[in-house]
């Protein structure tokens, strides 16, 4: 069970995309409809070597400052377009530069702490400084013409947001700090990593405050995940969810999960892309394309190197995907890069991919219910294992969310004042979900780096679980599934459920469905039901 320990992260700033694809469905008139508008653009070495953290502030306050020596004095058009779009340009050669810095610094967060803290506070207050950089010329002689460069609709709500304080500056870049400062923390020891959390839990509640939320949950719920349900709304969740049959399932499928055993392993990356290829080719000509891109321009990083960060993840930034790992060099890497080629499909085929996490994951791990199913070319006799192994981790993933995320309610709600504060909040959700996730709740990074994003996970397992459940039935009908809701670029989980019109974890009677069927697969386990 070492990959529960896994962080799975997706982190993505949706900008302009190049060329164009065009995977088609079928619309309500019997017309082709292309499902994806856009593909990765390729990367170069110059790409590969971003400037250091100095040469970067240097960019971006030089740049900022003849944005507003321009807009501040009476000038022309022409002059206006060129500050703006090249304070746009510098922005984004930024923002492409700090993914390849997180890249290294995953590779090995010791190798330049000191210069990674200094990008990470630029890379996270750049939009704030921009913004603000923008009010002001607003508020000067040309700002007819600003507005209509920029936009009408953009300016309005520019103006409407209040500019960044000096003190939630000042509390923005702690955060910064203290995340790094979990970066290089030793992953088990267990009180420095509380102590750093709870300076994070003091902090993020003094930021949800100034920026005038009643909880730090509710400011991550609503502004930073829109998500269209509340954190109230998860907790009676969790306690509906708790007195069902899902206990039941979890119990029956850990018990196959104790007797799998799954043969696979590769000696190095290239023998795992290559296992790989048959499946993402074979689910649409575009998938394929996007593979090929990525091999070829070494944007997908299985590496075995010992310093590298225990932590997997899909980046994404102006037309530049990549996806790191940190491997085990067995069967779940098959997994954990089935997972993250579904998330950079959406990030780089879409133009305006949705921003909602819980739709995010279903887009991931919907893919690996589908490889599940059409891995007996690879895996052999050990298929019906390996669909019990994932699947078992899938459905403890969806209850592990609920008792991770009730337990950052209470913590941010609380404000604890000790290691043993946070142990004894742990250990009191446990209790009343009567669901123990089986690991200390400081190994999971979302805690430290992602708050309250867990819980996306327990969304999309169930939606993905609905896609396993279909495929079993009817395998083609569940790749236009999926593919429906990679392509799908609104938000709301709800919303997304409605339109699409797919389960949803809220009606009671699609999870006692769900449950149910899984009750009977995992039942008939031994005979031929876990391949097509």
């Amino acid at each position: 069970m070492d990959r529960r320990n896994r962080v799975i992260i997706a982190i993505s700033a949706i900008t302009i995309l190049i060329c164009l694809l065009a995977t088609y469905a079928i619309n309500d008139g019997g017309e082709e409809v292309s499902r994806f508008d856009s593909f990765p653009k390729p990367v170069t070495d110059d790409m590969r070597e971003p400037m250091d953290a100095d040469e970067a502030e240097y960019l971006l306050s030089s740049t900022i400052d003849r944005f507003l020596e321009v807009a501040g004095t009476e000038t022309t058009r022409a002059e206006l377009e060129d500050v703006i779009y090249g304070l746009d340009e510098v922005t984004r050669q930024l923002a492409v530069d700090f993914l390849f810095v997180d890249w290294n610094h995953s590779r090995d967060p010791h190798a330049d702490p000191d210069g990674y803290i200094k990008w990470a506070v630029l890379e996270s207050m750049m939009d704030s400084r921009v913004n603000d950089a923008c009010r002001t010329a607003l508020s000067g002689p040309n700002v007819d013409e600003i507005m209509d460069i920029l936009g009408e609709e953009f300016c309005r709500e520019l103006l409407a947001d209040e500019l960044v304080s000096d003190e939630e500056y000042a509390l923005m870049m702690r955060e910064s700090e203290l995340l790094v400062a979990y970066s290089v923390c030793d992953p088990y020891d267990a009180y420095a990593l509380s102590e750093i959390y709870l300076d994070l839990v003091d902090v993020r509640n003094e930021l949800a405050d100034l920026r005038g939320f009643d909880s730090y949950a509710d400011y991550m719920y609503s502004e930073e995940f829109n998500r269209d349900y509340t954190p109230e709304d998860v907790s009676e969740l969790a306690l509906k969810i708790s007195g069902s049959g899902m206990s039941e399932l979890v119990d029956r499928m850990y018990d196959k999960y104790d007797k799998t055993e799954v043969d696979y392993t590769y000696t190095d990356q290239d023998q795992l892309f290559d296992d790989l290829e048959p499946f993402i080719d074979g689910i649409c000509t575009e998938f394929a394309e996007l593979y090929d891109h990525m091999r070829q321009y070494d944007l997908i990083d299985f590496e075995d190197l010992d310093t590298k960060m225990d932590v997997g993840y899909t980046s994404f930034e102006d037309g530049v995907v990549y996806i790191f790992n940190s491997p085990y060099m067995d069967h779940y890497d098959l997994s954990a890069l089935v997972h993250e080629f579904g998330h950079a499909a959406n990030f780089s085929m879409i133009s305006e991919p949705t921003d909602d996490l819980d739709i995010r994951e279903i887009q991931s791990t919907g893919l690996e219910m589908l490889f599940i199913l059409d891995s007996e070319y690879l895996l052999g006799d050990s298929t019906d294992d390996y669909a019990v192994s994932i699947l078992t981790d899938i459905a403890l993933v969806m209850m592990d969310g609920f008792v991770l995320d009730e337990f950052q309610q209470r913590v941010y709600s609380s404000e604890p004042d000790s290691p043993e504060d946070l142990d004894a909040i742990y250990k009191s959700v446990i209790e009343e979900l009567n669901y123990d996730p089986g690991f200390d709740w400081y190994l999971v990074s979302h805690t430290f780096q992602n708050p309250f994003y867990y819980i996306s996970y327990t969304m999309s397992a169930f939606n993905s679980l609905c896609i396993f459940k279909e495929a079993l039935q009817d395998y083609d009908s569940a790749v236009d599934t999926y593919l429906d809701i990679v392509a799908y670029n609104s938000e709301g989980y709800t919303n997304m459920t409605e339109t699409l019109g797919l389960p949803s974890i809220f009606d009671e009677g699609d999870i006692n469905e769900l449950i149910e069927d899984m009750l009977d697969w995992i039942d008939l386990q031994g005979s031929d039901i876990a391949s097509v």
